[in-house]
């Protein structure tokens, strides 16, 4: 569901480096593990749900449920409002 995770790995190093820098600066203990979960453990759920909804569609009714998918005008809503990398949760 993302572009290989090259974002999300992303904003991991960014919160490691801010646990880093807490701890250099201020002697706080790094709790790298918590401060990501925190920050995008939501976002990270609603991708689990998302590829496993998709998983359990069976191959035979892909051509149906992307048709009626694209009838309903669903991708004219995730080409304006989704973003693969980012999930408001």
């Amino acid at each position: 569901t993302t572009g290989g995770g090259i974002v999300f790995n992303g904003q991991c190093a960014t919160i490691a480096a801010q646990e880093i820098a807490a701890n250099i600066n201020e002697g706080k203990s790094i709790d790298y593990e918590n401060a990501w979960r925190r920050k995008l453990g939501g976002s990270l759920k609603a991708h689990k749900i998302i590829r496993k909804t998709f998983n359990a569609v069976p191959n035979s009714m892909m051509p149906p449920a992307v048709w009626l998918a694209s009838a309903l005008g669903i991708g004219r809503l995730l080409a304006k409002h989704g973003d693969m990398d980012y999930i408001v949760t």
